[in-house]
């Protein structure tokens, strides 16, 4: 037992009062190298107490709600251009104001329940992702969600020799979906 406590602590006299503080360890092992070199890949930096000289951390967290803030403003723009290009051609595409109303209440409601997370201090001190699969996600999603508008539009007999039938029941819906992807894009471009 006293071995082992020696090897674990150094002992040293000081105005006749015997201290004891902990052995500092040398370079380190091997093992500690490959436990950080394991947490560098997955965005975590380990430190212990005796580090008295570490470098600066890299980044590797980022303040989530802010960053799907700024993705949703981003979108929020886009549906309030798509929503006024509506308005302004109301009676050319034959819609009345509903149309470019739900357009506005999308982005709004998304852009709302976003600013709601930021607030609240949703995901302050995310680790940053190391994959990007929430991209592929969204595009995915997207084209579902175009292939399902083209379905629709087409049992609700689209006319397709008139434009504007073209317009209101299949390309600004999909240009409205596949905004999706572009928060996603967003997102990845507001991490860096």
């Amino acid at each position: 037992y006293h071995g082992s406590v020696q090897t674990t602590y150094h002992t040293g006299q000081t105005d006749g009062a015997r201290r004891t503080q902990p052995r500092t360890p040398a370079n380190g092992t091997p093992g500690d190298k490959r436990l950080k070199e394991k947490a560098a890949s997955d965005g975590v930096r380990i430190t212990s107490s005796n580090e008295r000289n570490s470098s600066k951390a890299s980044k590797t967290t980022y303040n989530k709600g802010a960053t799907l803030l700024k993705s949703s403003a981003v979108v929020l723009a886009i549906l309030i251009i798509e929503a006024i290009l509506c308005y302004v051609f109301m009676e050319k595409l034959a819609i009345n104001w509903v149309y470019p109303a739900v357009i506005l209440a999308i982005g709004v409601v998304q852009f709302s329940v976003f600013a709601i997370m930021a607030v609240s201090g949703y995901g302050k001190r995310s680790v940053i992702p190391t994959s990007h699969g929430y991209i592929s996600g969204c595009i995915i999603i997207s084209i579902l969600l175009v292939l399902i508008i083209a379905a629709s539009s087409f049992l609700l007999n689209i006319n397709m020799s008139v434009l504007s039938d073209i317009l209101k029941m299949l390309v600004i819906p999909s240009a409205t979906a596949l905004n999706l992807t572009v928060f996603g894009i967003c997102f990845r471009l507001f991490i860096k």
